[in-house]
């Protein structure tokens, strides 16, 4: 019986093996700049990626992904070149975005790079690094070289009118017409404090100061006038301008001026209270990118506003749950969404006066929705129709988690942990630790910190008691319960404890990995980490990722129905069936007869060994080993290792190998691999 069930496995279809699929949002960014040429668009944001768009925004995908804590703060696009200036580093792609590289020549070298802004200028693209030193290229390349005319951290913004540099400096607007080389002061007087944004369209410049005000030129910087001095009283942050019109970036809103300066007024009322980062005129149309809500697009010259963001899928989905058959979300943006069909539709329920992050979502057993925030809480009775504030009394504190546990409600805070039911306040804490995760063990309940620590409670969280033993120094970002075993999952690996966290064992089996999540169900076991998502079926004695077809890797929740299981990364939310999971390795493990394959996915080679070595190999199950695709087709292996079944350890060379998922058969022992 058991060979038959083998060779149908061979042959189960490609769509019962597990992929995951990208749900319908939620959509968003914090947009902090906008380039646009024609029908070609890029977004910056700061979330460390770009964003580009080949239909002026109707759809978008990420150009380009970088390393964490990166701020894109301008886009230019020269003919084939994008240039890209971040807070810590140039970036520059060649080929409209298609693929992207580190700015190279002199400025490769520098330790720390920031760049406010690029131009051309004649020939010559221009960025000025740290405030103090101006770096170009010619148009066509990627080979910065350093000029060193601009020192002692005087320069805060450039701009160009093609053939005549302008520098925003401690001494005011100055200007250069051989590429920086040589500069002179443009305007001086004792209220210019210094110039904080320059926008120029043809012979008209519009300078900002730092007091709020602006000077106009309207003949390329020989004659001057100051706006209307109302604007003193606005935090000006940047200035876009076409040949028509000038806009402001206020500190919330956009004013927009149609006299060069005279008067102002609000481009709409709708943005009055949005923080816009950029602004793009295109005749009757304006585009802007904004903190929170993404790009927004009008057609009828700022009357009315649409979102453009579908694929803009650039925040943290941090919080994830299932209740009454509904899934649940909570985001950076700030922002908590409702789906009714399994991530295929949101809705957004976000609290009115939510405005910080959600960390964390769960549900009371008096069917409470609590929804934890950096800096409050609040609950809705009716599945998120309508939210009231449960702050209570918690002043001066972060929450980090809530769950539920004994008909009470638990938060985790920078000062400890509280508790409440769902008519009274909360409790007087009496854990003064930052806790950052919760978790539950038969009628025990844990909560780990930011410093190594676990603590557990036998009382309901009256007293608490610090188990540290065995874990390493790192934060324990989340805690699970199941079958007698506590799980802690930690910024460096993954835990656990047989005996009420007394002593913690790392699993040796496991990635050294950042570990964000944990989730388990009735059959299955579930790991997100910084590595994408890993299951075991068998309490953590193996463990299997499964990433095929996960654009992000970074899952920091998770959450499962009767259907799919869910993951929440830095890039949206994505979802995966649970019987595409089990169709090949559920049926194997529950015979205990499969293969422990790694690298997985692998490139070059793939190690085999017994997902229990301490059984050895048995002679009576053969030494034949047979390579299979999803078809059934069997493909000769090519052995590479001199090692033997007995020893355990077996080694193909699967370089070959068309990338796609393979099985691999040794006499009734069968394990998956994908090449890639």
């Amino acid at each position: 019986m058991k060979k038959t069930i083998l060779i149908l496995l061979f042959l189960l279809p490609l769509q019962l093996l597990a992929v995951w699929e990208k749900c319908n949002g939620p959509y968003g960014a914090n947009v902090t700049c906008l380039a646009k040429r024609g029908n070609l668009m890029f977004a910056g944001t700061d979330n460390s990626k770009i964003f580009k768009s080949t239909d002026a925004g109707r759809n978008w995908e990420v150009s380009i992904k970088v390393p964490p804590g990166c701020t894109m703060n301008d886009i230019q696009i020269f003919g084939n070149n994008v240039v890209a200036s971040a807070d810590v580093e140039l970036f520059q792609s060649q080929d409209l975005g298609k693929t992207w590289d580190w700015a190279r020549g002199e400025i490769d070298g520098l330790r720390y790079i920031s760049s406010n802004n690029v131009v051309r200028c004649g020939r010559k693209l221009i960025t000025v690094i740290n405030s103090n030193t101006l770096y170009m290229t010619d148009t066509t390349e990627n080979k910065w070289f350093k000029n060193d005319s601009v020192t002692n951290g005087n320069i805060d913004f450039i701009a160009s009118n093609d053939t005549i540099l302008y520098a925003a400096s401690y001494r005011g607007l100055i200007k250069s017409d051989d590429y920086g080389y040589n500069w002179q002061i443009v305007k001086l007087g004792n209220d210019i404090i210094n110039y904080g944004r320059i926008s120029i369209t043809n012979n008209f410049i519009y300078a900002g100061k730092m007091d709020g005000s602006l000077s106009v030129s309207t003949d390329n910087g020989v004659n001057w006038y100051e706006s209307n001095t109302d604007l003193k009283k606005f935090e000006l942050q940047k200035i876009f301008s076409d040949e028509n019109r000038v806009f402001i970036c206020k500190d919330t809103g956009i004013i927009v001026s149609y006299d060069r300066g005279l008067t102002w007024k609000s481009l709409s009322v709708n943005l009055d209270s949005m923080i816009i980062s950029s602004v793009i005129p295109d005749g009757d149309n304006i585009y802007v990118g904004t903190k929170r809500y993404g790009v927004l697009v009008s057609t009828d010259n700022g009357l009315t506003w649409s979102t453009s963001n579908n694929g803009f899928d650039d925040f943290n989905v941090r919080a994830l749950t299932v209740f009454n058959n509904e899934l649940y979300i909570g985001n950076d943006l700030p922002g908590c969404y409702r789906s009714s069909d399994e991530g295929k539709n949101l809705e957004n329920i976000s609290p009115q006066n939510m405005n910080s992050p959600v960390s964390s979502l769960t549900q009371s057993n008096s069917k409470t929705i609590y929804l934890c925030t950096f800096n409050a809480i609040f609950s809705s009775p009716d599945n998120g129709k309508n939210w009231l504030l449960k702050t209570g009394n918690l002043f001066y504190t972060y929450f980090w988690v809530v769950n539920s546990f004994f008909e009470k409600i638990y938060i985790g805070t920078t000062q400890g942990v509280f508790y409440c039911n769902d008519s009274s306040d909360w409790s007087s804490n009496v854990l003064h630790e930052q806790i950052c995760s919760l978790g539950e063990l038969n009628g025990r309940l844990f909560a780990g910190t930011y410093n190594s620590s676990v603590y557990i409670s036998n009382d309901s969280a009256s007293t608490w008691k610090r188990k540290p033993k065995g874990i390493g120094y790192a934060q324990i970002h989340s805690l699970l319960g199941k079958n007698n075993r506590i799980y802690a999952g930690t910024s460096r690996a993954l835990y656990y404890s047989v005996d009420y966290g007394e002593n913690w064992i790392d699993y040796q089996n496991f990635p050294s990995t950042n570990v964000l999540s944990l989730l388990a169900n009735d059959r299955y076991l579930f790991t997100g980490t910084e590595n994408g998502v890993f299951i075991s079926y068998d309490d953590g004695v193996s463990w299997k990722q499964i990433n095929t077809g996960l654009g992000d890797t970074t899952v920091y929740s998770l959450a499962v129905d009767s259907n799919y299981l869910f993951a929440g990364t830095s890039s949206g939310l994505w979802r995966i069936k649970l019987d595409g999971i089990s169709s090949v390795e559920n049926i194997i493990i529950n015979d205990g007869y499969y293969l422990y394959c790694y690298p997985n996915p692998a490139t070059d080679f793939l190690e085999i060994s017994l997902s229990k070595p301490s059984e050895g190999w048995q002679p009576s199950e053969g030494y034949n080993v047979a390579v299979f695709n999803v078809f059934g087709t069997k493909i000769p292996p090519r052995l590479t290792s001199s090692a033997t079944p007995q020893e355990g350890n077996l080694r193909l060379d699967v370089s070959s190998l068309p990338p796609g998922v393979y099985f691999v058969k040794i006499g009734e022992k069968v394990g998956k691999f994908i090449k890639l």
